[in-house]
């Protein structure tokens, strides 16, 4: 039956006078499903009206929606008191104009609904002899996009900021190429995730570390190009002579005990010096 306000007010009364009448309900189980129900039709009488924001006391005709379970005043809804009492003695479940409305889609329009935010249909590739990057082909491709991985993400942080102008925007559309073709039905689905974990480290490398953002939008054209052509190996080879003479500058094993051995023993020196009493 369709929930009013003012029914929940007959069955507030009719179990509150159970709890003020201990002769009425002397069954323990009864008492706590009594006190259970008292406790909810009160904590029911705070709900407000999400049209006015007022609250929908037990002085005024109220309507429960089944769906998002708030009180609408009967005002509130512009339901004549005739139409509201027909409601009230009704076995419908009453839904508000809200729910209502997300309702009344068809299941048609739910599913282009739906459509419009997943990726468009394309044809998985399970078959990786279709794959050619470069020179390499069919199995070839995977092997070596898995190597390059495995050794770029050992490498140094020595990545230049993405320059402004067309050699950026050239490795934003390059890079985009690359994302659509894991949903465009494209033979390099399957190696697409690996080709976007590598292509800043190729291609974003800074040549030195005092290199100038000039010098880096030469070098990403450069590198740009070698891409293009599928020469991956060749870039690989191109950051690892960088990472290399990254680390030539890197001290050797107790480097730092030693330094801090001669801090202290300069420390303990000057010590002594200051120590001593001028002869007069």
């Amino acid at each position: 039956m369709m929930k009013t306000r003012s029914k929940s007010v007959e069955n507030k009364n009719t179990d509150s006078s159970k709890l003020t009448n201990p002769d009425q309900c002397t069954d323990p189980e009864e008492t706590n499903k009594t006190v259970s129900q008292a406790i909810k039709d009160l904590r029911t009488l705070t709900e407000t009206c999400p049209i006015c924001d007022l609250k929908v006391t037990e002085y005024d005709d109220g309507l429960l929606c089944e769906r998002c379970h708030s009180w609408h005043h009967r005002t509130c809804l512009k339901i004549s008191k005739t139409e509201y009492k027909k409601l009230s003695e009704s076995d419908d479940e009453y839904l508000c104009t809200r729910c209502l409305k997300t309702t009344s889609k068809d299941a048609d329009t739910v599913v282009e609904e739906a459509k419009e935010c997943c990726f468009p249909d394309h044809e998985n590739v399970s078959d990786p002899s279709r794959l050619k990057l470069g020179p390499w082909n069919s199995w070839e491709v995977l092997t070596k996009c898995e190597e390059i991985y495995g050794v770029i993400v050992k490498w140094r942080r020595n990545i230049f900021l993405l320059p402004s102008g067309a050699a950026g925007k050239a490795f934003i559309e390059e890079m985009t190429k690359v994302a659509n073709n894991f949903t465009s039905g494209s033979a390099m689905e399957s190696v697409t995730i690996t080709l976007l974990m590598i292509m800043p480290s190729l291609l974003l490398q800074k040549p030195s570390k005092r290199s100038k953002a000039k010098e880096h939008t030469e070098v990403l054209k450069r590198r740009l190009v070698l891409w293009q052509a599928g020469k991956l190996e060749e870039l690989l080879r191109e950051g690892q002579e960088i990472q290399r003479r990254l680390g030539k500058g890197k001290h050797k094993h107790g480097h730092v005990e030693r330094v801090f051995t001669r801090l202290m023993k300069k420390e303990k020196s000057t010590d002594s010096d200051s120590a001593l009493i001028p002869l007069l």
